[in-house]
């Protein structure tokens, strides 16, 4: 098992303990989905066809497959009709429509290029999850049993695919070739990269028992070696389960048994976009390769070939991830595109190759200690490697002052099984920092997609100097040589996003079903990098006719958003794909990114808290079906906050405001049974969430007999300003057979959502305000008070300032007053009446008020002491008397 599954398993063995503590009863199944567990078989040579039949669950009745490839074509394999008993030589007729069987004929373009593909199934349900089906240049063959020892080998021609299973935990297979002296030989057992839930052990030997290879977890589950032949003559494949406890046809296989091309690691793992650049690939029967010393791959020598290669220079192409192989939630914020190489024998595997962002720096050796670092020249990304047992690779720069710079180190997250870390200090000091394995993840069960990567680190220079950074692996000891890549960027911040948009469940395979006159939502998440905390609205294009998606917005720093569909009630019946995009502003600029599909692979008990094993899709897909058996509609009209201050439109609360809103169920004929309503939330911890329905637990049922209600949305004193798209989700347990479809009247629970709640939460306070004297006042003089704010959350309109006097100010006059757009104090005069009296004022109330938003008002208050002194007495002159004459 890889360490990355033994990571994953543990923690998921601790999960299942607390889940099963809490004594919850799992729900009721959901209504009927098309889910493809497997295709067999599981691909097909490019320029042919071949007849492929689905397992999985609600695939009755399949009408089409749809393939990721215009040239990949599939039609219905029909079952004759039972032949007539009075007329046993009547041609019966054949079957018209869908057909119970999920058979099809698949037939492949010869210019299909070699790769994975994604299939799904279209039937009344609507279309399934996807499995992958691969298209190859070998010959293609179906595993045929007996084969479960040496005289039972399946024999198969050199260069050939094998499409199999591991059946049962204890089965094992065989099959044998006939081999050329020098041949060097590649044979590769792919499970997991393509959907496979196999672990298979793999091992070759010679006629006379002796075992000349060996390997499992080469790249997660799959089994990949070779060997150079020593003699002519007949060689054995044996795959089995590694552990011989596990087997059912869902731990299928492809073994392919081939001379052609083999690579392993291309070096620098990324290229300047547009540039053409010179990489190195390491692997097996490189045309034109020769060995390279010391270079090793599971004890097996590597080929090493130098290529130039022209990346794509489209801007667009630049965000994407374009790869026919598996992406799992790890990579899936990654930029790049896939290479492969021709041999004789036909193509190579596919390698990722990622996008740089800034000149690519190739790392030197000897640069093992922090006294002989190599300098590197900022801004810049270095390509380096884990070249040797206990390698540290250290790299030193110069800045100045108050530089930033972003220190991002990629490995895992570009599908290399390692575990890097990296140190940065100042040069010569004795501390340092120290980043290792990043715990975020998107979503515990539905999105996991923890990374043994270091969290990118963001470095202020504090003054100007030489820093140094050190790179080493966890791993280091046993794991080291040509594939343990990575790429390291030093460079100012560049703050952007990358969107994964999934199907609302967080714990099975589907794709999403809309029913006309209802509503369903599903999940966005969001890969946010160098600082990017910014708002980000979302849109769907390509949606059918009578189906509508109303704008959304992620908030500010949030991770997670949701998007809601919405059908008409005559909305045709529709399967194809459609896409969601991503809007926000970076440095004052609009930033639009794809969003990229993706889906739970193999599910979990619901209430487990298991992460799912999920992967991105080649295509986002949608299925609308016939009427929804429910639906839920909100009235804003009726909405009111807090003690029944009315609210219009467009919605704005205050931090700390409740707003209650209106609902009404509209149900589908004899549909019965209460509807549950519970908020998705904006990340991990439902309860954590800046707004809550029902502190983030669901509300109480609401029973058939009713058909309206109310709910709170509470906004925390804490939550931070921004647009927030509030959406519940809706459930209910259906009895009926005839609404849900099933041919049992077993229970099944339907789901979809509210119409969204878009509300912009404003700051109970957009300035700090402070209000000066000059001096104390005096009877009969004016005097002056400095009111100033110190803004915040970039509100720049004006304040209107009144300053409210206590009942003992006689004789004091301060009239209103406006601070302007812009400006931050103003200087208020002050009128003292001559005869006012002396006093000591306290609490003068300055009360500045902005209008956010044009319409809202936010007011600010601060007091202040001031004293009045009574005016000084003016002393009359003594009068002068006159003498008389």
């Amino acid at each position: 098992m890889s360490r990355f599954h033994v990571r994953i398993s543990a923690f998921a063995a601790l999960l299942l303990v607390a889940s099963a503590a809490s004594g919850q009863n799992p729900p009721a199944p959901g209504v009927p989905l098309p889910r493809i567990d497997l295709v067999s078989p599981y691909g097909a040579k490019a320029g042919t066809f071949v007849e492929v039949t689905l397992v999985g669950t609600d695939l009755e009745d399949a009408e089409a497959l749809l393939f990721t490839h215009s040239g990949i074509k599939a039609e219905v394999v029909t079952v004759p009709m039972k032949i007539d008993p009075k007329d046993p030589k009547k041609q019966p007729a054949m079957a018209k429509g869908p057909q119970p069987a999920g058979k099809f004929k698949v037939t492949v373009a010869a210019d299909v290029p070699v790769g994975q593909y994604d299939v799904r199934v279209v039937n009344k349900w609507g279309v399934s999850n996807p499995r992958v089906f691969c298209v190859g240049d070998l010959t293609e063959v179906q595993e045929k049993e007996p084969n479960n020892d040496v005289a039972e080998a399946q024999r198969i021609e050199m260069n050939t695919t094998i499409n199999g299973a591991i059946a049962t935990p204890t089965d094992v297979d065989y099959s044998v070739f006939a081999g050329k002296k020098g041949q060097r030989v590649v044979l590769s057992c792919v499970t997991s990269s393509i959907d496979s839930k196999a672990r298979p052990m793999m091992e070759l030997f010679d006629a006379s028992g002796r075992r000349h290879a060996f390997n499992r977890n080469y790249n997660g589950n799959d089994a990949l070696t070779d060997a150079i032949l020593p003699e002519d003559g007949d060689y054995f494949v044996r795959v089995s389960e590694f552990t011989y406890t596990q087997g059912s046809p869902q731990h299928f296989y492809r073994l392919s048994v081939t001379t052609a091309p083999w690579i392993d690691a291309v070096f620098p793992p990324m290229v300047e976009p547009g540039k053409p650049s010179q990489v190195t690939l390491y692997g097996r029967n490189l045309p034109g390769g020769t060995i390279e010393p010391g270079a090793l791959a599971d004890g097996r020598p590597l080929e090493k070939l130098v290529v130039t290669i022209t990346p794509p220079a489209d801007p667009m192409a630049q965000q994407r991830i374009a790869f026919r192989g598996r992406i799992d939630l790890r990579t899936a914020g990654a930029d790049g595109f896939e290479y492969r190489i021709k041999g004789p024998a036909g193509f190579s595997n596919s390698a990722l190759i990622a996008f740089a962002s800034a000149k690519v720096h190739i790392e030197k050796e000897n640069n093992d200690k922090p006294e002989s670092a190599e300098e590197i020249p900022v801004p810049c990304e270095v390509a380096g490697r884990i070249d040797n047992r206990q390698d540290r690779d250290w790299y030193g720069f110069n800045a100045k002052k108050g530089e930033v710079y972003v220190i991002d180190l990629w490995s895992e997250r570009l599908g290399v099984s390692t575990d890097l870390f990296f140190t940065f200090k100042k040069d010569k000091a004795t501390t340092e920092v120290e980043e290792d394995d990043n715990p975020e993840i998107m979503q515990l069960q539905q999105f996991y997609n923890r990374t043994s990567d270091p969290k990118p680190y963001r470095m202020l220079a504090a003054e100007d100097g030489r820093y140094l950074i050190g790179v080493g692996s966890r791993e280091s000891n046993f794991s080291y040589g040509p594939r343990i890549t990575y790429r390291l960027r030093v460079t100012p911040e560049k703050p952007d996003y990358r969107l994964i948009v999934m199907p609302s469940s967080n714990y099975q395979p589907e794709t999403t079903v809309l029913r006309s006159d209802g509503h369903q939502y599903l999940d966005v998440f969001v890969y946010r990098y160098d600082g990017f905390n910014g708002p980000i609205t979302l849109t769907a294009e390509g949606l059918p006719a009578g189906v509508a998606c109303p704008p959304s917005v992620v908030s500010s720093g949030m991770k997670q958003g949701t998007l809601v569909l919405s059908a008409a009630a005559n909305a045709a019946v529709f399967s194809g794909t459609f896409a969601v995009k991503g809007t926000a502003t970076i440095a004052g600029q609009p930033a639009v990114r794809e969003a990229r599909a993706a889906t739970i692979t193999w599910g979990v008990q619901q209430q487990q808290n298991v992460p799912t094993i999920a992967r991105l899709d080649q295509s986002l897909y949608l299925a609308v079906r016939e009427k929804a058996p429910f639906k839920v509609s909100l009235h804003m009209d009726k909405a009111f906050v807090k003690m029944g201050e009315k609210i219009t439109d467009p919605l704005m609360l205050k931090q700390g405001d409740k707003l209650t809103v209106p609902f009404t169920i509209t149900r589908d004929g004899e549909v019965k049974g209460p509807i549950i309503l519970q908020m998705i939330g904006f990340g991990i911890n439902p309860q954590q969430s800046p707004i809550t329905v029902g502190n983030g637990t669901p509300l109480p049922p609401i029973t058939p007999d009713k058909n309206d209600g109310t709910f709170v949305v509470d906004v925390k004193t804490t939550t931070p300003p921004g647009t927030y798209t509030i959406v519940l989700k809706a459930s209910m347990a259906l009895t009926n057979a005839k609404t849900t479809g099933n041919k049992k009247n077993a229970n099944v629970t339907a789901t979809g959502c509210t119409t969204p709640l878009v509300v912009k939460i404003l700051p109970t306070s957009v300035a700090k305000v402070t209000a000066t004297p000059k001096g104390n006042l005096k009877a009969g003089m004016n005097g002056e008070i400095t009111v100033k704010v110190d803004r915040q959350f970039e509100y720049a309109g004006e304040f209107k300032v009144k300053i409210v006097l206590p009942a003992n100010a006689k004789g004091v006059t301060i009239d209103d007053a406006t601070i302007p757009a812009g400006k931050d104090e103003i200087v208020i005069p002050v009128k003292v009446a001559a005869d006012a009296p002396a006093a000591t004022l306290q609490n003068l109330n300055v009360q500045a008020t902005a209008m956010v938003e044009g319409k809202v008002p936010i007011l600010h208050e601060v007091k202040f002491n001031v004293t009045v002194e009574k005016a000084p007495e003016v002393k009359k002159a003594p009068e002068v008397k006159k003498d008389k004459k």
